[in-house]
């Protein structure tokens, strides 16, 4: 399809045309071109943060529903420095989306058809899916989804479900290893003009602050503590996150 910065390798879709071309601007709108994508690496290597770890992703607060075509950025925790972005259709938001991140890496989850289940790609490879396992009547005509699981290859890795209805603003993950399930708000908040402070005087901070589970990109525990323990795992949870966190969605908690 695009013919867009090469180090991304992106998923080759069977797809109807007018979906593909929805798809095409996504990947237009939010991949970098060759010049900005030196730049962000360059800034990276001097803030010494271009080796990062998947759990010090945190999510840029200033993401505006600007047009139909809405990324946002991923930075990192401290220095506010710039690691990759996330982008999506907001009129179709489950349809498409994508994940790339500096070093060249990239998720997608796809949509196949009308169901609410997905395929997971890493790097242009289909490596897992997240499908349907329970659904409820609404309205005594449709059947809304309440929970699903993440598999990657072969094996389950996370199960989810809804907690509040009808407005979702919780979800209940369980990681399928026996590990305590968590509980966590599944769409943000718009910042407050103290986390917008907060989130510009970032840089200039002399040691750790708090983050809330808002802010990071990948759930953690009470203790700001990473779930994801092996590989499979941190996939799931990229892929959990990519398709469920936005950085601009007003839904109380």
């Amino acid at each position: 399809m695009s013919g867009l910065e090469p180090e991304f390798k992106l998923a080759e879709l069977d797809l109807p045309k007018k979906v593909l071309a929805r798809i095409e601007r996504v990947r237009e709108t939010t991949l970098p071109q060759a010049n900005e994508l030196h730049e962000l690496r360059e800034r990276a290597e001097q803030e010494d943060v271009f080796d990062f770890a998947d759990d010090d992703l945190t999510i840029n607060l200033d993401g505006k529903e600007k047009d139909e075509l809405t990324p946002y950025r991923l930075e990192h925790e401290l220095t506010a420095t710039t690691l990759g972005a996330i982008g999506f259709n907001i009129l179709r938001q489950k349809e498409y989306r994508l994940l790339w991140l500096i070093d060249g890496r990239t998720i997608e989850t796809v949509r196949f058809g009308k169901t609410e289940s997905y395929i997971i790609y890493a790097d242009g490879l289909e490596i897992g899916n997240i499908d349907i396992k329970k659904t409820r009547k609404a309205f005594f005509i449709f059947n809304l989804p309440i929970e699903w699981v993440i598999r990657i290859g072969d094996a389950d890795i996370i199960g989810m479900h809804l907690i509040s209805m009808p407005a979702v603003t919780q979800i209940h993950l369980e990681f399928l290893n026996k590990r305590p399930p968590l509980t966590w708000i599944g769409t943000l908040k718009q910042p407050s003009i103290r986390d917008e402070l907060s989130h510009a005087l970032r840089s200039g901070s002399s040691g750790p602050e708090t983050r809330s589970d808002v802010v990071w990109f990948l759930p953690r525990d009470d203790q700001g503590q990473p779930f994801a323990d092996t590989l499979d795992e941190q996939i799931a949870l990229m892929s959990f996150s990519l398709l469920l966190r936005n950085a601009f969605t007003d839904i109380s908690q």
